[in-house]
């Protein structure tokens, strides 16, 4: 992937990120989200952030085809 495209992407993801965390945010602070009550998840919210956090891992510590030698 071209680095310039990939900045690109980058940069439009963040872009996307915040608009949204902005409308999400204006949408709660109007009572036009609905509020979950206390101990909904049950801790899922670990786990899940612990399996993201693993496979992120993963795919910066595979190595490309191109990077391999032979």
């Amino acid at each position: 992937m071209n680095g310039r495209l990939f900045w690109r992407g980058a940069a439009l993801g963040l872009a996307a990120l915040a608009v949204f965390s902005a409308l999400f945010s204006w949408a709660a602070s109007r009572g036009h989200w609905p509020h979950l009550p206390p101990g909904a998840f049950h801790d899922w919210d670990l786990w899940i952030g612990l399996a993201g956090g693993l496979l992120i891992l993963l795919l910066l510590l595979r190595t490309r085809r191109s990077d391999r030698v032979g």
